[in-house]
């Protein structure tokens, strides 16, 4: 029997994860399993709060300490991918890859240019590294303004109001807080937060002015020492570029069974997928 090839893009959580139980199947001898990623770290995206705000030295995790060694890695950029030949080109010029099947795990983040001037990017390792010595260096009483309130903005307000009792930290939204979250689950962020002394903004955007001035849609304007922007995660254009089914943002189409409906050898896991279940597609 012939092994077939299983090309995984992305090495987030969905990806490694993927990646170990298929190379970890009791017959592995019929599956070729390999993973590509840009960067040789796994980056824990949960952890980075905790980096930026100094209560732990990085959430990088070397690959191939949690990646399967039965799991071929490629350190590597995506460029495109062909579903009709079924090849991954890469962004460095190396021969494509061909596959049988494929799992779209490529992530979201930011780019240099989602984030505003003045403001410090917040959703990857440089960045939170790059806030932590920011954060080290301000005086006592300083105002630490972070834009957007999903679970990454509440989680770094909260971090950083519990490591940095002396600075002001200032959450805002552009809608409710915790608004994703069960009405128990709002009392309990709204609690732990006021507990820590934060202060929420909601209902509320942002215009930005300069590095230390932002002016809301009220009009009012406010002073920050350090502004972060944790809003608007943007999936790669991966999929789009190569011709995939996708939404307004990005993010590639899938079945209830994760699978492509145009392409079925392609899964997709993870924040560059939407769902699209029967009821959906059937109203569209």
């Amino acid at each position: 029997m012939s092994s077939r090839r299983v090309v995984i893009i992305g090495a987030g959580y969905a990806g490694v994860m993927a990646a170990n139980r298929l190379a970890g199947r009791r017959q592995p001898d019929d599956l070729n399993v390999t993973v590509v990623n840009p960067g040789a770290d796994l980056i824990q995206r949960i952890r980075l709060h905790e980096v930026a705000a100094g209560s732990r030295a990085t959430a990088q995790v070397p690959m191939r300490s949690v990646l399967s060694g039965r799991a071929e890695f490629i350190e590597d950029s995506a460029s495109r991918i062909d579903p009709v030949n079924r090849h991954v080109y890469f962004s460095s010029g190396r021969e494509p890859i061909g596959y049988d099947t494929l799992l779209y795990a490529v992530g979201s983040g930011h780019t240099s240019a989602d984030v505003p001037a003045g403001a410090h990017g917040f959703g990857d390792a440089e960045s939170a590294s790059r806030l932590r010595a920011r954060l080290s260096q301000l005086d006592e009483g300083a105002a630490v303004s972070i834009v957007g309130a999903g679970l990454t903005g509440i989680e770094l307000a909260a971090e950083i109001a519990e490591q940095y009792p002396r600075l002001h930290v200032r959450l805002i939204s552009r809608g409710i807080i915790g608004s994703d979250l069960s009405g128990s689950g709002q009392h309990a962020v709204r609690s732990r937060l006021a507990a820590l002394g934060v202060e929420i903004l909601e209902n509320t955007d942002v215009q930005w002015r300069d590095d230390s001035t932002l002016t809301t849609s009220g009009g009012y304007i406010l002073t920050s020492d350090c502004a972060v922007w944790a809003a608007g995660f943007r999936v790669p254009g991966l999929a789009r570029d190569s011709g995939l089914p996708t939404d307004a943002e990005g993010r590639l189409i899938v079945d209830e069974s994760l699978s492509c409906p145009e392409y079925p050898e392609i899964f997709g896991a993870g924040d560059a997928v939407r769902v699209r279940t029967r009821s959906a597609a059937t109203c569209g």
